[in-house]
């Protein structure tokens, strides 16, 4: 995904929210969490991200998503913002991913990950138990056009 748009976002937030919201300087849809990567090292020390991105990089080129909104949750004294994602297509590469390198569901729950694009954060980033960045965390306050100021 281009920056801008969440960068646009991000704005807006600060914004709304009156805040400075912390970021890495690119967006992208988190497939596999950093938890989940962390697993799937523990069972498979020769299983890097990389080759990771080899098998699932033409899934991921061709995948279609939409945001029915942003998300926002607060733990342990951090906050993060984040734009929902819905896509089969994503959740289909997560089934191949775990099918093609023998993951088994305690490493790499395909349903288990809430797919979304972080716009921002307070205290740094987290990831909370699955469910959490799904819909039920959306916003009412932080609809598109208060956020974008349209």
């Amino acid at each position: 995904m281009a920056p801008a748009p969440v960068e646009r976002l991000r704005a807006g937030i600060n914004s709304l929210e009156g805040c400075v919201l912390q970021h890495r300087g690119e967006a992208h849809i988190t497939v596999i969490t950093p938890p989940e990567a962390e697993r799937i090292r523990a069972h498979d020390p020769s299983l890097s991200m990389d080759v990771i991105q080899a098998v699932a990089l033409p899934m991921l080129n061709v995948a279609r998503w939409n945001s029915p909104g942003i998300g926002s949750l607060e733990q342990d004294g951090k906050r993060t913002w984040f734009l929902v994602v819905d896509s089969p297509d994503l959740r289909a590469l997560r089934e191949h991913i775990a099918r093609t390198f023998l993951l088994p569901i305690e490493v790499l729950d395909p349903d288990a990950q809430d797919l979304h694009v972080t716009i921002g954060f307070i205290g740094g980033d987290f990831w909370p138990p699955a469910g959490s960045k799904g819909p039920a965390s959306l916003s009412p306050e932080l609809n598109w056009q208060a956020v974008l100021g349209l």
